[in-house]
């Protein structure tokens, strides 16, 4: 068992603060699988829950801070701890299936590649998903590897990571001609449909001036001079010639679009000639509930409004009664917020319509993946991260942006409060980005496009073919027996 945490612990070791050993992913995994293959069923799940375990462990351990959310410090390591088994959770279901299909040689390989793409996209279905920690992530720094997520998603990618890895137990098993073929195939098709990707991507149909902001927490300062340092930065902007400038996920709070802090927007709009595009907090008319939002603005235009839909767990979205009283201990209290009803672009005037993702979203492809379906031609990305704390999550959360740039082949630009990162990001993996320590706008020239890749067009189609390919698997090993 201390083989397989060990497994783990290398495969954590591709991600930050030493993301620059990606390529542990293309042999680690398979010291793990190696210890699944032939097993039975609480064979398998028990190794699979301890090849979980070195690796969550590996992955999450400098991350405690961020689970500091209670008052007391022990709240912190038990919410750790539930977020550590419920991860572990799907590893000992992917390891207890593994091993009831009772797959062997290729099919093998295929059977848990299908398995886990397909555990991979069920723990980040529903109120309670998250996709974090997915082998993919870790190859955010060789975005060329990531391509292939144009195709199928990022759980293409995660198939061809265990796929690979899959082929190498085979000859590590002495099935050295079947695992020659297979990653053959397997590296043909990575790196050909990478390459032949980057020779076939459209030319954008024009290019857009976009303005970033990087803000600081800022309470001492009063209101007035808040207000003074937001028009500055607006000002820095259009100065390099912005003709939008982003502000970050709840850079204003609102009664309503309407108000006099949304009109003071629409006043610095037509001042400066700009569309603006803020992160602000809104109150719900009749549920009296906030709303995460982002406000559109152009001048001489009433503003367009998009609220967020994908809220994040135990934070804006939180449990019905009772459960929501036995996690108050563990500082989740309130009322949450409310989700927004329609995920679609942002039009306004005669302005490229813009796919907003605010914080969360940008972890789930879907929510990039329909706007882009219903016109978007780029994306902006406002979030706040002041509660990560750390450089391991805020790396990962920033790799997911690449992810969906490539998914969709959209520039996606990223304003952040109190972050890691802000920056632009383009559909082949670019990144142009920078790591402020002050409040900054930084202003960069983003393509537009208005092709659909595959994966727009088809969404997750690669998870429903493991679906599939996982139960017709499973027929046969069943009612055959086990296969040669």
């Amino acid at each position: 068992m201390g083989w397989l945490a060990i497994s783990g612990a290398l495969c954590a070791l591709a991600f930050a603060p030493l993301n620059w050993w990606w390529w542990m992913l293309l042999f680690a995994p398979a010291l793990g699988l190696h210890r699944l293959y032939g097993a039975g069923i609480a064979q398998a799940a028990w190794g699979a829950f301890w090849w979980g375990g070195g690796y969550w462990v590996a992955l999450s351990v400098s991350a405690l801070p961020v689970f500091q959310q209670g008052d007391s410090e022990w709240a912190g390591g038990v919410a750790w701890t539930l977020a550590l088994l419920w991860m572990l959770g799907w590893w000992t279901a992917f390891g207890a299936l593994l091993g009831w299909l009772r797959l062997q040689g290729w099919q093998w390989v295929v059977g848990a590649a299908c398995l886990w793409t397909l555990m991979s996209w069920a723990r980040a279905l529903g109120a309670l998903g998250f996709p974090w920690g997915m082998f993919a992530l870790g190859l955010g720094q060789t975005p060329f590897l990531l391509l292939p997520a144009s195709l199928g998603g990022v759980w293409l990618v995660e198939w061809l990571i265990i796929a690979w890895n899959g082929a190498l137990v085979l000859a590590w098993r002495g099935q050295g001609r079947t695992a020659s073929v297979l990653g053959g195939l397997l590296a043909l098709f990575w790196l050909g449909y990478g390459a032949g990707y980057r020779l076939w991507m459209p030319p954008p149909t024009g290019t857009l001036r976009v303005g970033v902001v990087y803000l600081m927490p800022s309470s001492v300062y009063a209101p007035q001079i808040q207000r003074e340092r937001y028009e500055s930065l607006i000002r820095t902007a259009v100065q390099q010639g912005a003709q939008w400038v982003a502000f970050p996920e709840a850079t204003e709070t609102c009664a309503d679009p309407a108000d006099p802090n949304a009109r003071r927007w629409q006043r610095w709009s037509a001042q400066y000639g700009t569309c603006l595009l803020v992160g602000a907090s809104i109150t719900h008319a009749t549920s009296r509930k906030n709303c995460n939002s982002a406000l559109a603005f152009a001048p001489d235009l009433p503003p367009a409004r998009y609220d967020k839909v994908k809220l994040m767990a135990f934070t804006e979205w939180l449990p019905p009664a009772p459960f929501n009283s036995l996690l108050r201990p563990l500082g989740i209290h309130g009322e949450g917020l409310l989700a927004g009803e329609r995920i679609e672009p942002l039009r306004i005037g005669g302005q490229p319509p813009v796919g907003t993702l605010i914080c969360v979203e940008s972890l789930f492809g879907w929510t990039a993946r329909q706007q882009v379906r219903q016109g978007a031609q780029w994306l902006c990305l406002l979030t706040a991260e002041s509660s990560l704390k750390n450089a391991t999550v805020c790396q990962q959360y920033t790799d997911f942006t690449v992810l969906r740039a490539i998914e969709t082949g959209r520039w996606v630009a990223r304003s952040a409060f109190d972050g890691y990162e802000i920056g632009f990001y383009g559909p082949l993996g670019e990144r142009i980005v920078q790591h402020p320590q002050k409040t900054v706008v930084a202003v960069g020239t983003i393509g537009l496009h208005a092709h659909q890749t595959p994966y727009v067009r088809l969404g997750d189609w690669w998870a429903y073919l493991c679906v599939v390919a996982v139960g017709v698997l499973g027929w046969r090993a069943r009612t055959q027996g086990v296969s040669d």
